[in-house]
């Protein structure tokens, strides 16, 4: 593949190296994914992509423990992305910690630097509480809001939404994602 060609052109890039990583989390196969990520935290253990990702792979694998830590070294190094955040939120509703799901979610709905929530991240912690209609409500408006999040909608298990439901078919057709 293209990725991996590049990868051989260029050893050291990280941006490479963790992208294959992605490509391979996209696929499922999530032991290829994180040791790609981790030849790449090899190369720069500040690189907070990398960590992002680690963190994800962890929470498909059902390691919430792992997640939260891999995410949580995410969220310092990035300087507290909200994407970030919305994940640790996710996993906190995975294992069942509500009052620290809630306390992301607030976050989320009411950032503290006066931005504009983003639905689609608010979508991805109330999805993982088991409230799958508000999620789709939120993704809708995302979609309203031209959210460019919605690109992952179909390829991100984050939104873990079911995939035959009605209104993510819909919504997926809206955006041009599937025929």
């Amino acid at each position: 593949s293209t990725m991996r060609k590049a990868e051989e052109l260029d050893p050291l890039s990280l941006s490479v190296a963790t992208g294959v990583g992605r490509i391979l989390y996209f696929l499922g196969k999530y032991d290829e994914a994180l040791a790609q990520y981790g030849r790449a935290q090899t190369l720069d253990p500040l690189y907070a992509e990398v960590h992002f990702a680690t963190g994800l792979t962890y929470v498909q694998q059902g390691k919430y423990r792992e997640a939260t830590e891999a995410l949580g070294e995410a969220l310092h190094l990035s300087g507290g992305r909200k994407i970030i955040a919305a994940s640790i939120g996710h996993v906190y509703a995975l294992q069942g910690n509500r009052s620290g799901a809630e306390t992301i979610l607030e976050s989320i709905r009411h950032p503290a630097d006066g931005s504009k929530p983003q639905p689609y991240l608010i979508a991805v912690v109330v999805r993982a509480m088991g409230r799958q209609e508000e999620a789709l409500d939120y993704l809708e408006q995302a979609y309203e809001e031209r959210d460019g999040l919605l690109l992952y909608l179909v390829a991100d298990p984050m939104t873990g939404i079911d995939p035959n439901h009605p209104r993510l078919a819909a919504l997926v057709k809206k955006i041009g994602l599937r025929d």
